[in-house]
């Protein structure tokens, strides 16, 4: 993970603040898989092919995550998009998790996020 510097705390208070100002105009989103994720930033173009995430290590898979941060960071300053406060940016949301190694490869999560996983 490349901080630029920050501290581990403040670094993930940065990528959260970026993650509230790219969902909300995205939110209630019809079509997750592709509405959630522009073309730039769909993690699959970042994997080698065979078994996708599943065949990736964990160290593979921090770097495509901090890939895709990184790249929808840059889309937020060509946007000139202001990060919100840290304050709000954690009052009235969520954060997914999803845990690969947890999870099956039976399609499910598949189905019930209508394609984001």
């Amino acid at each position: 993970m490349d901080s630029g510097g920050l501290n581990k705390v403040t670094y993930f208070q940065q990528r959260l603040a970026e993650t509230r100002m790219w969902c909300p105009s995205r939110v209630g989103a019809t079509d997750p898989a592709t509405q959630l994720r522009t073309t730039q930033l769909r993690p699959f173009e970042l994997m080698e092919i065979g078994d996708g995430l599943w065949g990736t290590s964990v160290s593979g898979r921090q770097q495509i995550v901090e890939q895709l941060a990184t790249r929808r960071s840059l889309l937020l300053q060509t946007q000139n998009s202001a990060l919100v406060p840290i304050a709000q940016a954690s009052a009235g949301g969520c954060i997914l998790v999803f845990d690969l190694d947890g999870s099956l490869s039976d399609g499910a999560a598949e189905v019930a996020t209508q394609g984001f996983f």
